[in-house]
């Protein structure tokens, strides 16, 4: 979800694995935060067979340190100003991804969310009670190790504990940088306050390197037959995962505005 440049598709490919990117820039029916494409990213997700994975690295830009000023989310108020449209889109598409990141682990998948270092979005409520439903770990890159044109530090969101073996698969040599980085710019306004904006390479240094599309596929070559196996028989002992998950939740009312449900069930009424 969200696969951009298909870096991780690609590197799933080569390993000889079939693998689906999803992604607004191909087709607007991929739209996260549209009834159809949600419903369409839920199936795609029902899809999965037991022991295959799933990553989503939801829009940071609402979470990140950069635009805090505008959206008004802090520690304290992770959700931000929902008066801004912004917000409540990034509110929606974090929330709409954990759903699917839920049903991924209740049908017993590797399940790994991608985040920079410097989001809040773990903070969000519904991140929080993801955490409580579903067991994870959390690793943490930097994406200059895979490739990437700067250090981007990165945290990784699984629950499978082996996403803390990914550095083993680095690549041994990496390309030297062909300029410098701008990522930040710094500049002081008319009033004399001191701020910052994206600088011109922030955009391309989104897209994950190839060298971690090629890591990340390696890794679940190594434990593909053990994933398989073990979440075989974990759907077969415990064929009640999804309700157990979906019991925990005790909320319903606050997911569906959180997620902005409502649109999705009428539209499936």
């Amino acid at each position: 979800m969200f696969s951009g440049d298909l870096s991780v598709t690609c590197g799933e490919l080569q390993e000889g694995r079939n693998a689906l990117g999803l992604d607004i820039r191909y087709d607007r029916t991929m739209d996260i935060t549209s009834t159809q494409g949600f419903i369409a990213t839920l199936h795609a997700a029902t899809r999965l067979r037991p022991g295959s994975g799933a990553l989503a690295a939801p829009v940071c830009s609402s979470f990140v340190y950069m635009s805090r000023g505008s959206s008004g989310r802090t520690v304290c108020e992770p959700m931000g100003n929902l008066s801004h449209e912004s917000v409540r889109t990034g509110n929606y598409i974090a929330v709409r991804t954990l759903i699917v990141l839920i049903v991924v682990a209740a049908l017993q998948c590797w399940t790994i969310l991608e985040q920079p270092k410097n989001s809040i979005m773990e903070l969000h409520p519904a991140f929080q009670q993801y955490l409580s439903m579903v067991q994870c770990w959390r690793a943490h890159i930097q994406m200059r190790d895979y490739g990437g044109p700067t250090a981007k530090p990165t945290w990784l969101y699984s629950n499978r504990r082996m996403i803390g073996e990914l550095h083993e698969f680095r690549p041994l040599s990496l390309p030297a940088p062909t300029e410098p980085i701008e990522m930040v710019v710094r500049y002081t306004d008319s009033s004399g306050r001191s701020k910052i904006k994206g600088g011109r390479h922030l955009k391309q240094s989104q897209s994950y390197p190839k060298g971690f599309g090629k890591a990340l596929a390696r890794l679940r070559s190594r434990h593909a037959a053990l994933l398989k196996r073990e979440a075989e028989c974990q759907l077969k002992a415990d064929v009640a995962t999804f309700r157990s998950i979906a019991r925990n939740t005790h909320a319903d009312a606050q997911w569906i505005q959180w997620a902005n449900l409502q649109p999705i069930l009428d539209y499936l009424m």
